[in-house]
């Protein structure tokens, strides 16, 4: 019988010895031959007798066919196995490169807040700075004022006319310093959360007119017309009254700093049923906000320089007790001004009681 060879003209036995692993297509090709040849012989055997039907080149044939064939299975096995871990491969390095882009974006906004902390550290610094320059100013001078009416005491005649304008001059330190150092106090109670309210039922209408009378002395000594527009009947509202007397005050006071004599001052309570608010309008002629300051205006320490006459003195405390007192009655405060001298309005709303 005729060797059977493969395609390349070379014996079955070198044939398969020559599989490549990285040749697939050609381990096909040569399978395909094998079973042609194999074909072939097998018709061959079938013309003979049967005792001849498995010669020892048929077996040897079957033999490495089938290994032939499992070896193929096995490599194409192994080479899909390559393929789906080079595509995981390339899907894993796609995601890393998305992660690896995410990861920057996230490191340059980490940076980019890092310098924004940096420059607001800068500025608290600076604030705080400028806030013990402040208080030391503000302190100093009653302070001085006071040393001086107490030396007057000393060499001033008990009793006489000096002696009492000294005591006049020392009563009136006393009560700025009491209020700046109450304020300071309140500030820090705000901030911590410990405000306290003794809440009753009352008439916002008839508390906001006393405290008006309580101040009409001083804004006709500074020459300042105060007016008052208070809607008819009873405005109702869950306060305490002591903190809504000194929000009130602060306002009033805070506008007789900074309206100029001649000006005029008006204070409005109304009931707005649509919105279940009382309202209390703060309005004057005075110097205005600037647009820079004023969404900052009810913080403390804020002496807004662009809009307010520095030389008025203060902490800058009044209007901060004003939004804190609000906000724990569970109201809002606001401030609007067209700019420079054209006066502004603050704005205190407070939920209208309904039982």
């Amino acid at each position: 019988m005729e060797p059977l060879r493969d395609t390349d003209g070379n014996g079955c036995q070198s044939g398969v010895s020559g599989f490549g692993v990285s040749d697939p297509q050609r381990w096909v090709k040569q399978i395909m031959a094998h079973d042609d040849r194999l074909a072939v012989v097998l018709r061959r055997q079938q013309d003979r007798s049967a005792a001849d039907s498995r010669d020892p080149l048929v077996r040897r044939l079957e033999t490495e066919l089938h290994t032939t064939r499992a070896s193929l299975r096995t490599k194409l096995e192994e080479l899909t196995q390559a393929r789906e871990q080079l595509a995981s491969l390339g899907d894993q390095l796609s995601v890393s490169r998305t992660e690896h882009t995410a990861f920057h974006d996230e490191l340059e906004m980490v940076h980019a807040e890092l310098d924004h902390v940096r420059h607001e550290l800068g500025e608290t610094q600076g604030d705080h700075a400028e806030l013990v320059a402040v208080l030391s100013h503000e302190l100093r001078n009653p302070l001085m004022i006071i040393g001086c009416g107490l030396e007057i005491l000393g060499h001033a005649e008990p009793g006489g006319e000096l002696a009492w304008r000294a005591l006049e001059v020392l009563q009136r330190q006393h009560g700025y310093m009491s209020r700046m150092i109450e304020e300071l106090l309140d500030i820090s109670r705000i901030s911590h959360g410990k405000i306290q309210l003794r809440r009753e039922r009352l008439d916002l209408g008839e508390l906001v007119r006393h405290t008006v009378e309580d101040h009409r002395d001083v804004f006709r000594a500074v020459g300042i017309a105060l007016e008052l527009a208070a809607a008819p009947g009873a405005i109702s509202i869950h306060g305490d009254p002591t903190r809504l007397r000194q929000a009130v005050g602060n306002l009033l006071h805070n506008a007789t700093k900074f309206t100029p004599r001649g000006g005029a001052v008006t204070v409005s309570v109304i009931a707005d049923a649509a919105s279940t608010q009382a309202i209390l309008r703060v309005q004057d002629t005075g110097r205005g906000i600037d647009p820079e300051i004023l969404p900052r205006v009810f913080e403390p320490f804020i002496q807004a320089e662009a809009a307010f006459d520095r030389g008025k003195g203060g902490l800058g405390l009044g209007l901060a007790v004003v939004r804190g007192v609000v906000e724990a009655h569970g109201g809002t405060a606001t401030a609007a001004s067209a700019g420079h001298d054209q006066g502004a309005t603050f704005t205190l709303s407070f939920p209208l009681a309904t039982r």
